[in-house]
């Protein structure tokens, strides 16, 4: 093993400003986290004496986007309000720069339902795409909410737990769709009807940008 002997702060200062010329502050210091623990075991080892000072990396967070309350009811409502109605896009220019497709040029209740339901159950844009109904548990004891157990992916693989309007949203969904067949355990619960789950997400997306 080589000792990594010459290893000092001008070399990781030059490092850090490499890698901010291209990352972003957080994953700069994340980097340095792991240069730090592979020099700490470098010492446990006995190939270095002691560690370097490192440099400082000041975070520079950018807060996400949010609506404010009263923001989230006019969304709410305008979602509800153009259900069933057509996009102002012509249909040729929906179908030419977006592709979609004639069975989706109308608002479809999802939309509204896909508001309520994220703002109660904090699941992200993505997770709406791949939740079906094997995933939701209604619960009810001393509290009621829904068990969502989404499939596990690189962030999340434990159990989200809802606000209680999620269970009545839920419970108005599948009255609503009683009589189409596309609320077994295999059903995705938005827009059910198309298997391609990329397309389905970029409705959604689509008919949110109108609201």
């Amino acid at each position: 093993m080589h000792a990594p002997a010459d290893v000092d702060y001008a070399q990781l200062l030059h490092f850090s400003q490499h890698l901010s010329s291209t990352l972003s502050s957080i994953t700069v210091s994340q980097y340095l986290i792991a240069v730090r623990k592979v020099l700490q075991m470098a010492v446990h080892l006995g190939v270095m004496k002691q560690l370097p000072d490192f440099p400082k990396i000041k975070i520079v967070t950018v807060p996400r986007g949010a609506f404010t309350p009263t923001e989230y009811w006019r969304i709410l409502r305008t979602a509800r309000r153009l259900r069933g109605q057509q996009h102002p896009a012509t249909v040729n220019l929906a179908h030419k720069h977006f592709k979609l497709r004639g069975t989706e040029y109308h608002m479809p209740p999802d939309v509204a339902w896909v508001i309520g339901f994220m703002v109660n159950s904090f699941i992200r844009p993505s997770d709406l795409k791949t939740l079906k109904h094997r995933h939701v548990e209604v619960v009810r004891n001393n509290s009621t909410y829904l068990r969502l157990t989404l499939p596990q992916t690189k962030l999340h693989g434990k159990p989200i737990v809802t606000l209680q309007p999620a269970v009545r949203l839920y419970e108005h969904m599948l009255r609503m769709r009683a009589d189409t067949g596309l609320t077994a355990a295999d059903d995705y619960l938005f827009l059910p009807a198309l298997k391609d789950r990329q397309y389905a997400q970029f409705v959604l997306a689509y008919y949110f940008n109108w609201i």
